[in-house]
């Protein structure tokens, strides 16, 4: 019914001149490519044309040498003053980057003291015996009591309010039911 192996190797005897490619955007039979191909191959080289490149690359590398030359003869002459142009240039490089490693020393020296600042705080905090923290709970717990006890004065001076003196209070802060 169906093959899934093919046994026999079929022989391509010449291009198909159907076949297309695409060759800078333009398609192309393949025939005319191998044909450009074997014409290509089959011109002779212009000799003179390779004599032509090699005078002008001897021609560029005369004067390349010639400009290397004046260059070294400049350097000769001058290089003191480029040793006493480029010396203090290096030094306040080189001061530059000393007070930006003194820098970051200083901040890395704040960091670790605030660090050791935050911790000695935590152990005095976490150090407390129960005996104190006892005592700061029952302070606060005072304070709330006489803020409550204060605000139940403010709102009636016996202290017992009527369920229609809390609806009025209420009605006061909340406003109405609609």
């Amino acid at each position: 019914m169906f093959r899934l192996f093919r046994t026999k190797s079929e022989e391509v005897k010449e291009n198909s001149s159907e076949m297309e490619i695409e060759v800078d955007g333009e398609k192309v039979a393949l025939n005319e490519l191998v044909q450009a191909y074997k014409q290509a191959k089959a011109q002779p080289v212009d000799v003179e044309h390779v004599v032509m490149q090699e005078d002008e690359e001897e021609k560029m590398n005369a004067e390349v040498d010639a400009l290397l030359a004046e260059v070294e003869k400049e350097e000769e002459v001058a290089p003191s003053i480029e040793i006493e142009v480029e010396a203090p240039e290096k030094e306040e490089e080189k001061e530059v980057l000393e007070q930006l490693c003194e820098v970051e020393e200083n901040e890395k020296e704040e960091e670790k003291e605030e660090k050791e600042q935050m911790k000695e705080e935590e152990e005095k905090m976490n150090s407390l015996s129960f005996a104190d923290g006892l005592k700061q709970t029952n302070e606060r717990f005072n304070a709330l009591k006489q803020a409550s006890f204060k605000s139940i004065m403010d709102n009636g001076a016996s202290g017992y309010q009527t369920i229609h003196e809390r609806a009025a209070l209420g009605r006061s802060r909340y406003g109405t039911k609609k």
